[in-house]
């Protein structure tokens, strides 16, 4: 069994998973060039559940995601949170203005003749 398997807390996992990324010459500075994101990504995984970075960082460090965060997976070693995102805002076509950016999306002036 892993070293890490015996760790209970979750900040004890942290400063383990840093250790073996360290032992490996590996920061999440670094992670975050080599894959073309902020360094966010990485560090968030502490408390939000990003499963693409799980895999990457668990990869790394030798072990399965759902190891280092069993309460983040079922017991079929699935993702137990939902898929998808929620929209930011409601779609321009819901909001009912007829002005998009200053602009009417029918090409119509607004400027009145004399």
């Amino acid at each position: 069994m892993n070293t890490h398997a015996r760790l209970k807390k979750p900040d004890d996992t942290w400063i383990w998973i840093k250790h073996r990324l360290e032992l490996k010459d590996f920061t999440f500075g670094k992670l975050a060039k080599i894959y073309g994101v902020t360094k966010a990504c990485f560090t968030g995984v502490k408390h939000r559940p990003f499963p693409k970075y799980e895999r990457i960082i668990a990869d790394l460090v030798g072990v399965e995601p759902w190891e280092l965060w069993p309460e983040r997976y079922d017991s079929s070693r699935n993702p137990n949170r939902k898929k998808g995102k929620r929209p930011l805002c409601k779609p321009v076509l819901e909001h009912g203005n007829k002005e998009i950016n200053g602009k009417d999306p029918k090409g119509d002036n607004h400027e009145t003749q004399d």
